[in-house]
């Protein structure tokens, strides 16, 4: 019988990434008791979900923490965070922050300091701690993102300084008539579509993930499960969730796959 590889080591206490999941981890909690007061749905979303089920708790090399919510609660919820977070935390998203390249929002938590081995947008943005992501779903569906997210998204990201590039973000500002008026096309064709099907915002990511077409009625009623030392929600059909978005993703990816974005970690 083949042993199972150990890969404990990556997130062993005491170790800078374990103490960067604790504190999101936190952030997590305070959103949770926050969503609850106010009974909005939101779930455990991307390879946070993946640690739920198959680690319950974080990916071992995971770095960073996800949620997801429907498009109907997302303002409401970023509002109600925005009143009661305690003041270490502040909710960061493109309507506050004009510098903010991507269709979604993060809880950011000040007592901390990281820096991104890949993207520069973040500090550009004033995000330097560590957060959550808040994924709104819209309706629709994956062929209807794979044509709005390369024109509109694209645009979206440049104009909200991405990279600090001119030339390209002149040619986002030419191109984003073009944008919205496939961004109003996608949403009209939406209306041909059953109202189950829902995908991440236009803006949000170009992922392949992100392009997955779910189900509502994946979702509710949610379930709880044990996530680290606390139970949070999860679709109650988080097979067929997880499945469209990742494939087998029971499976432990190979070494080099096992991504660790952050580069500097200080948590204080």
């Amino acid at each position: 019988m083949q042993q199972q590889e150990d890969i404990s080591y990556y997130n062993a206490p005491g170790t800078r990434l374990r103490a960067a999941q604790l504190r999101m981890l936190e952030i997590l909690k305070v959103i949770d008791y926050i969503c609850k007061k106010h009974n909005i749905i939101y779930w455990l979303d991307g390879g946070t979900m993946i640690g739920c089920v198959r680690h319950k708790g974080f990916i071992p090399w995971d770095d960073d923490l996800d949620i997801a919510i429907f498009e109907e609660d997302y303002e409401h919820l970023l509002a109600v965070l925005r009143e009661e977070l305690p003041p270490q935390y502040r909710v960061e998203s493109p309507s506050n922050n004009k510098n903010f390249a991507f269709n979604f929002a993060k809880v950011v938590d000040s007592r901390s300091y990281v820096e991104q081995a890949e993207d520069e947008w973040t500090p550009r943005a004033g995000i330097t701690g560590l957060w959550v992501d808040i994924f709104p779903m819209i309706h629709g569906n994956r062929p209807i993102r794979k044509i709005v997210e390369p024109i509109y998204g694209r645009c979206f990201r440049q104009i909200h300084n991405l990279e600090d590039i001119k030339h390209k973000k002149v040619i986002a500002y030419a191109l984003y008539p073009l944008a919205l008026l496939v961004l109003g096309c996608a949403k009209i064709a939406t209306l041909f579509i059953s109202k189950d099907k829902c995908v991440n915002s236009y803006g949000a990511g170009k992922g392949y993930a992100q392009y997955a077409t779910r189900h509502r009625s994946w979702v509710v009623p949610t379930i709880n499960m044990q996530f680290e030392d606390g139970v949070f929600p999860m679709p109650h059909n988080y097979d067929a969730y997880l499945t469209v978005m990742y494939g087998n993703y029971m499976q432990v990816p190979p070494k080099e796959k096992r991504a660790i974005h952050l580069g500097i970690i200080d948590v204080f």
